[in-house]
């Protein structure tokens, strides 16, 4: 039966209604003692959703609600106040170590909690200690849960190479040099004026085409503003080499933002090269893991695009020694030919030119013995006509010697010796007989023939 003490005396419940009804305060006692008749000092482990969270460093409080939610419409179906002091506080510390992030607001959590009453406070649950571990369970879970989502409704972007995640983005080519890029990321963010000072100061003095597209990157509600800026990227027009997504570090929490489906599918889907530099030196957010490149840190994006530069640069430095390598060992080879023919022409001039000279001197004798012919024949001729003419008439006889007579002194005039010695002459230079100026040069040394002997000369100048 439960009592209260009133004016130093215990008194039943029943007995204060038999007086008229039960004080506020007297009845908030009896709440109070039932209470802590059923649930006095004793842990019990609540699993909810923490709502309107207030931290008190300085005094070391902490004050929330836990709620839970409707898996069907994502109504509250139960609330309850909480606080935690000194042990709490240093649990949430714990709590916050163990996983990587912040206790924030719409983090489910598993909590060792009493019960508490106090008539001008009401009900609360004491917050005694949270469970990491469940928390990362939880976190794990729902990156499972996306990851084969994507591989169930994105088989033509997303698949799998043995425990390895591919995605569509992955397999686009950089460009062999990369200068316009379009960043996602809060202008007032370290991590972009990291990205951003990094390339400006880059020792090679690269320039960039640089488009900001500001958006905040923390908090998981934030998923759809970013995939809405990948779709203004998209639908810009601007041929950008590629997208860079950045941020300076933070909690686990804010890592959530980046295992978002909507976001990560967005991003294994994207037709231009995603790089990521979420700041985050230990974990792996699926954002990372679905884009092209996913680097730990906004610096280690901008030093991966100067490196892709410097390698570029580096392959045309290398293509142009290859090219003045090649040019030279042509260039050396063609020496040593023309080095040959010069020493095969030079080992073999005197014999090439005493052959064309035997050439020459067999051509004048064939043509000396072609003349002498020509007159034999002529005088065999003649004497055969005048065999025949002994009985011709005199007259005719006295025409064909005349003719004949003609005929002899044609051939003896025209041969090469008669000519010789009516002041002609040819000219040989190195055993040819030259026809034309165009064979001769300046400084040539000519051998003139004539009907008396030879003469040498040297050809001064030419007309």
């Amino acid at each position: 039966m439960l009592i209260t003490k009133q004016s130093g005396k215990l008194r039943t419940a029943m007995e204060l209604e038999k007086q008229g009804g039960l004080r506020l305060s007297e009845f908030a006692a009896i709440l109070q003692q039932g209470i802590r008749s059923v649930f006095g000092g004793k842990l019990y482990n609540v699993i909810g959703e923490i709502s309107n969270l207030k931290v008190y460093e300085g005094r070391r409080h902490m004050y929330f609600h836990l709620v839970e939610k409707s898996a069907e419409k994502g109504e509250v179906i139960a609330e309850l106040s909480c606080f935690g002091f000194d042990a709490a506080f240093m649990s949430m510390l714990r709590f916050e170590t163990e996983t990587g992030q912040k206790l924030i607001d719409g983090i489910e959590v598993l909590m060792a909690v009493r019960v508490e009453f106090h008539a001008t406070r009401g009900l609360k649950l004491q917050l005694v200690s949270i469970d990491s571990n469940y928390t990362v369970g939880m976190l794990r879970k729902q990156r499972q849960l996306n990851i084969e989502r994507l591989l169930r409704e994105n088989s033509d972007a997303v698949w799998t190479e043995g425990d390895v995640l591919v995605t569509r983005n992955q397999r686009l080519p950089l460009p062999l040099a990369i200068r316009r890029i379009a960043v996602l990321s809060s202008e007032q963010s370290a991590g972009y004026q990291d990205f951003i000072h990094t390339l400006e100061e880059n020792l090679q003095a690269y320039r960039f085409d640089i488009q900001l597209y500001p958006v905040l990157v923390q908090g998981e509600g934030n998923a759809d503003a970013l995939v809405k800026r990948l779709v203004e990227i998209y639908e810009s027009g601007l041929r950008f080499d590629v997208v860079v997504l950045v941020r300076g570090g933070g909690s686990q929490t804010d890592l959530l933002l980046f295992d978002a489906y909507q976001l990560v599918r967005a991003i294994a889907r994207f037709p231009v090269p995603v790089l990521t530099g979420l700041g985050h030196l230990k974990d792996v957010s699926l954002a990372d893991l679905v884009a092209h490149s996913g680097l730990k840190t906004p610096t280690k994006v901008a030093e991966f695009i100067i490196d892709h530069n410097v390698a570029f640069e580096q392959s045309l430095i290398d293509l142009r020694q290859r090219m003045v390598l090649k040019v030279q060992q042509n260039l050396m080879r063609d020496r040593q030919k023309l080095a040959s023919s010069e020493n095969w022409i030079r080992s073999n001039l005197d014999s090439l030119l005493s052959e064309k000279k035997r050439e020459t001197d067999a051509l004048l004798f064939a043509l000396r013995l072609n003349t002498s012919n020509q007159i034999a024949s002529a005088k065999n001729a003649q004497t055969t006509v005048f065999e025949k003419i002994k009985i011709i008439p005199a007259h005719k006889m006295l025409q064909l010697s005349e003719r004949l007579n003609n005929i002899e002194s044609l051939a003896k005039a025209y041969g090469p010796d008669a000519i010789l010695r009516r002041g002609f002459a040819y000219i040989e230079k190195e055993g040819k007989i030259i026809k034309r100026t165009a064979e001769l040069k300046t400084n040539d040394i000519i051998q003139i023939v004539m009907a008396d002997g030879n003469a040498k000369a040297a050809i001064q100048n030419q007309s």
